[in-house]
C-alpha cells in the first residue's frame, strides 16, 4: 500500500499546526511546487499539508542537527520523494525567534546533511535502515566553492540521486568523528 499523508487544514494566518511542541509551520512560497524555478531554491513536490507532516515528524521527536542548526526529516525509510529533483530529505532551519513559524525545504546541493549522531538515532528508532544510514554516513565529501563563510559545500549521492549538503568542517575532519 502506498504511503498516505494525513489531511490537515491551513490556519487562518497561513500557518499549519501547532505540533505537540507548540511549533507552527509556514510554507515558503518560493519552495512551493507551483513556484517559478530558481537555481538557488529547491521545490517541494508535495502539497502544503504534506509539507507540514514532513515538518511535524521532525519536530515532535526533535530530530535536530546541532551543527547545521536545523531539524531534518525523512519519510517512510526514505522511500518518499519530497522534492521535484528526487530529494528524499528535508531541512527545517531553527527560527531566530522562538515564536516565529518554521519553514523548510527538500535537500539538494549547497544544503545540509544530518550529522552521524542523528543518523545513528534514526537507525536506533527504526526511522531508517542500517543500509540507508551507511549510505548517508559514508558518503564521499568533495569540498567545492564558497557557499557560506566558514563552511564548505560538497555533494553526496544517496538512493541513486544527488543529495548535497554543506557541513561544518573542522581540522580534525568529518571522517574521524564517530567513525
Amino acid at each position: 500500500m502506498a504511503f498516505q499523508f494525513p489531511r490537515r487544514k491551513r490556519n487562518q494566518d497561513g500557518t499549519y499546526g501547532p505540533t505537540s511542541r507548540n511549533h507552527y509551520y509556514r510554507p515558503a512560497p518560493y519552495h512551493a511546487r507551483t513556484s517559478l524555478k530558481r537555481s538557488s531554491k529547491t521545490r517541494w513536490c508535495l502539497r502544503e499539508p504534506e509539507e507540514f507532516y514532513v515538518f511535524r515528524i521532525a519536530d515532535e521527536p526533535w530530530w535536530e542537527c546541532v551543527l547545521n542548526h536545523c531539524l531534518f526529516s525523512i519519510v517512510d525509510f526514505g522511500n518518499i520523494i519530497l522534492g521535484e529533483d528526487g530529494e528524499r530529505l528535508a531541512a527545517f532551519p531553527i527560527p531566530r525567534n522562538a515564536n516565529d513559524p518554521w519553514h523548510g525545504y527538500p535537500i539538494r546541493s549547497e544544503e545540509s546533511k544530518p550529522n552521524p549522531d542523528l543518523l545513528d538515532r534514526w537507525e536506533e528508532e527504526g526511522v531508517i535502515t542500517a543500509h540507508v544510514r551507511r549510505k548517508l554516513k559514508q558518503a564521499d565529501y568533495e569540498p567545492s566553492s564558497n557557499i557560506h563563510p566558514g563552511r564548505r559545500s560538497g555533494c553526496l549521492c544517496v538512493f541513486g540521486i544527488s543529495i548535497c549538503h554543506f557541513y561544518r568542517w573542522h581540522a580534525a575532519g568529518f571522517a574521524s568523528a564517530k567513525s
